[in-house]
């Protein structure tokens, strides 16, 4: 009688839920969602703002600048039905312009907003949620990034009215479209949640009560790190120590000799002054509801490990509990309540006192407050590899694929196959990336790692691929989850001699990162934050003592790179009032002891002479001019920058140095350290360049930057070549990033274009050599970041991109720009061999422009690959036209 009450009472809770998410539902419903006809004119619009057009049935707008709104149905214009609303923004005003839809929501209640956008270019537009009466609050906003194509964008928050306003504004001109809005409760799984647990996998009956639902796929690494997992080693505050070790740290393994679950953990290897990160995919779940994350950890001596959950921003832990494992298997556990957007990650992370190595099996989230046994969501897990550093193979190449599948409960049916997909990124204005099924494959008959061969020119010459993989049996029933990996086919690196070339980056020096930044076609690494090898607090952490670490520099100057070395940062015990002892910021402490001075010059001279022949170029501080990174005035920095070169002259006579590192913003700064620098300081003036702008035009934000420190300079003295010693868009959104989970940061798409801009108009500019930040250090899997890399160590589009522009132009001069027909702009580049290259964009930000080649020159997409139909509908997104020299 009691299980019979518990059993009703159960059933009316879950009932009484279904109810309350029905009525969500309901009242979240958005009248004409697909904007389809009938359309109306356009309603009053503010005084003075030329506007006109019409309006779906059910939506209203607002100018803030010359508009026009129509409705679109032309063929292949529309994304489903027979309309979208269109909007052209002839000119931005500075206010913004808005298409909005009231409705109703549930105050309190969390809700998933998508809206499918697509743009006539690559920028960003504003959605929100609004009330609908005084004081109008938002309750909740993103920024999205459009691209050319239809996307699903999504956004979610917590309602704070009833009576709400869904707003779309645009804050540049260009055209939006806008076909299709979803509203959802996020009191249920999303519709992408993890499917039920291994038994309805396969088929088989689930018992009448059933475990609970493991989000987590690949969970007990049966098939080793994949399906979005990752492992990150890297330095942690001992950067000494962690600077001699990072050439040839361990890296992690799968481990048979130790499991909790099935027959294989992680093992994770971590040396003294390491810090080990594992992550997990970023998995959908209940918005608001608690959550559970665990996983059973053993080291082979006392450690302690910290387990969290993580949202979508992946900074802060929601969440994280931390305990001291040992030689026995520990189930560590945290709880904490999803956020609003529904997206939890789990993250592990240890910093090794003494050596120690992890091992980790039968990781586990699930839905409530407390951590149940253990459950594989799939009754098979798998793993996708392509072993080339940074995923590449060059012209010519076929890709290797290695494919491990693994049972994560029993073992994998007679009957398993694998099937792939790969899917192309797109250059073409208006098409969707393709994508071509292969056919299904069993699996060897032992079920171990075997190698698919994909044809060198499978499924393009040269591009961006991303590789889909899923485990099925014979009714292609999915035995496990999805997992995908990307990689790239590009041209072999150039072998233009390091001092004629324009290419830098920053990366670690290990192996695999330096094998990367050689084959995207970089002459030169910057020793930064990637790698402490040169920097004070790492060379002498106790004073009197000098420890370098060669090993890296070794490899990379074998590799053919010219570096960039740092002279930078003080050590604690070379401060009077350090203003930290431990951590990042230990390396960044001011030299003002008494004798401080005498200091820098003995560390400048012992480190400049130590890599004579080796590093010839220095830079003196990064970014002086910010408190975070040093703690002096201008003045200061001018003396430190004088006393750095006349010392590096007088131990290396060949040592060149750069100077200021400064930034668009801070030209007072930079008057001031100019001021107090002797004239024979430097030999090179560096500067800092972030910006996720597309450059372009006859007076570029690359030219006005040229001019700006060279004007600058030209106050002072003589002016010095400019250097850009670190750079880029910034932020890059991820490949594999979830729907409504890609953050900030251009998108695959919008990377080609921007990376090519910005490289080629800094050449236009007279900038010599510019240092794209970053390639080191990996971030979770799905997550935007400064690094170009996804979580397995693959490259992002940008990189792609750039490598291309550096086959073709690294090395040439530059000679002109033009515009060779309206609305186009060409940056003309002579080779060595006196063939020519143009990079050609579109400057109008609206359809393509149609072009027509000269006769005998030959047109290139973005990434490469020869066009063969003309004329050539070129977008913001650049293409390459290659003359031959005239007879």
């Amino acid at each position: 009688m009691q299980s019979r009450s518990r059993f009703h009472r159960l059933l009316g809770l879950a009932l009484a839920a279904a109810a309350l998410q029905a009525a969500a539902s309901a009242l979240a419903q958005i009248g004409n969602p697909g904007l389809e006809a009938p359309y109306a004119p356009l309603g009053a619009q503010p005084a003075g703002i030329e506007a006109s057009g019409e309006i779906a049935h059910g939506w209203s707008a607002r100018a803030g600048g010359p508009a026009k709104f129509s409705r679109e149905s032309s063929p292949g214009a529309v994304r489903e039905g027979g309309s979208a609303q269109r909007i052209d923004l002839l000119k931005f005003t500075g206010k913004q312009t808005e298409l909005t839809r009231r409705f109703s929501l549930t105050k309190g209640e969390s809700y998933r907003i998508t809206v499918w956008l697509r743009a006539s270019d690559f920028f960003n537009v504003q959605l929100s949620v609004r009330e609908a009466g005084p004081p109008y609050k938002v309750s909740w906003t993103r920024k999205v990034g459009l691209s050319t194509e239809w996307e699903a964008h999504e956004f979610s928050g917590v309602a704070t009215a009833d009576d709400a306003f869904l707003v779309v504004a645009m804050h540049a001109a260009g055209t939006v479209w806008i076909d299709g809005v979803k509203v959802a409760p996020m009191s249920a799984p999303p519709d992408n949640a993890a499917p039920p647990p291994a038994q309805a996998a396969t088929a088989q009956p689930r018992a009448a009560t059933a475990p609970a639902t493991n989000l987590l796929p690949n969970s007990s690494f049966e098939a080793g790190v994949g399906g979005g997992w990752a492992v990150l080693i890297r330095a942690s505050s001992e950067f000494q120590l962690a600077t001699r070790l990072e050439y040839s740290a361990a890296d992690y393994s799968d481990d048979a000799r130790y499991s909790a679950h099935g027959k294989l953990s992680l093992r994770v290897p971590l040396d003294r002054g390491l810090i080990g990160i594992v992550t997990s995919p970023l998995v959908p779940v209940s918005a608001r509801r608690e959550h559970t994350a665990s996983i059973r950890i053993r080291a082979d001596a006392p450690a302690e490990v910290r387990v969290a959950l993580h949202g979508t921003d992946g900074k802060e832990a929601l969440k994280a509990a931390t305990r001291t494992v040992g030689p026995e298997w520990q189930l560590v556990s945290v709880t904490a309540p999803a956020p609003v957007d529904g997206m939890l990650r789990l993250r592990i992370s240890c910093v090794a006192q003494e050596p120690v190595e992890l091992w980790l099996d039968a990781a586990q989230l699930e839905a409530g407050a407390v951590a149940t046994d253990y459950v594989a969501p799939f009754p098979a897990e798998l793993s996708l590899t392509v072993p080339r550093p940074g995923g590449i193979v060059f012209d010519a190449e076929s890709t290797p694929v290695e494919v491990r599948p693994g049972a994560a409960s029993g073992v994998l049916p007679t009957d398993a196959r694998l099937r792939l997909e790969v899917e192309t990124l797109a250059t073409e204005p208006g098409v969707t990336n393709p994508r071509q099924l292969l056919p299904a494959m069993p699996l060897p008959r032992d079920r171990s790692k075997f190698v698919v061969t994909l044809a060198a020119d499978f499924p393009r010459p040269r591009g961006m691929f991303k590789l889909h993989g899923t485990l099925i049996d014979a009714a292609d029933r999915p035995l496990g989850a999805p997992v995908a990996t990307t990689f790239a086919r590009l041209p072999r690196p150039s072998e233009t001699p390091a001092e004629d070339s324009f290419f830098g980056i920053h990366a670690t020096l290990r192996p695999a990162a330096i094998a990367t930044a050689r084959a995207l076609g970089n002459r030169w690494l910057r020793l930064h934050d990637a790698s402490w090898a040169t920097k004070w607090a790492a060379v002498q952490p106790e004073e009197g003592e000098f420890r370098f670490a060669d090993d890296g520099i070794d490899a990379a100057r074998a590799e053919g790179f010219a570096i960039l070395g740092m002279l930078c940062g003080a050590p604690p015990w070379a401060s009077a009032k350090p203003r930290a002892t431990t951590g990042y910021w230990a390396g960044y402490n001011y030299p003002d002891r008494a004798d401080g001075a005498n200091l820098w010059s003995r560390y400048v001279a012992r480190t400049v002479g130590h890599y004579a022949g080796r590093i010839d170029h220095w830079e003196v501080w990064n970014e002086p001019w910010s408190n975070g990174f040093f703690r002096g005035t201008p003045a200061q920095y001018g003396e430190l920058l004088g006393l750095a070169a006349r010392t590096a002259r007088e131990t290396n006579p060949a040592a060149r140095i750069l100077g200021f590192n400064t930034a668009a913003h801070k030209g007072d700064w930079t008057r001031e350290a100019l001021a107090a620098t002797p004239p024979e300081a430097f030999d090179i003036f560096s500067f800092h360049d972030y910006n996720a702008s597309f450059y372009g035009g006859e007076d570029s934000n690359a030219v006005r930057l040229a001019r700006r420190f060279t004007d600058i300079q030209e106050a002072w003295g003589e002016p010095r070549p400019l250097w850009d010693t670190e750079g880029g868009p910034g932020h890059v959104a991820s490949w594999h990033a979830l729907p409504g989970a890609s953050g900030k940061g251009l998108s695959p798409r919008a990377q080609l274009a921007h990376i090519v801009r910005f490289d080629v108009t800094q050449m236009s500019a007279g900038v010599r050599r510019s240092f794209y930040y970053t390639l080191h250090h990996p971030p979770p899997s799905g997550e935007s970041a400064y690094q170009a890399l996804e979580h397995d160590g693959g490259i992002r589009p940008v990189m792609a991109a750039r490598a291309v522009l550096a086959s073709l132009v690294d090395g040439a001069r530059w000679l002109e720009r033009i515009e060779p027909a309206p609305g186009l702009e060409a940056h003309v580049f002579e080779r060595r061999n006196g063939s020519r290259v143009s990079v050609i964009w579109s400057t109008d930000g609206g359809d393509p422009v149609w072009y027509a080649p000269p006769p005998g020159g030959e047109m290139f997409d973005v990434l490469g690959n020869r066009v063969a139909t003309l004329p050539v509908p070129v977008s913001s997104t650049p293409v390459y036209l290659i003359t031959e020299p005239r007879p």
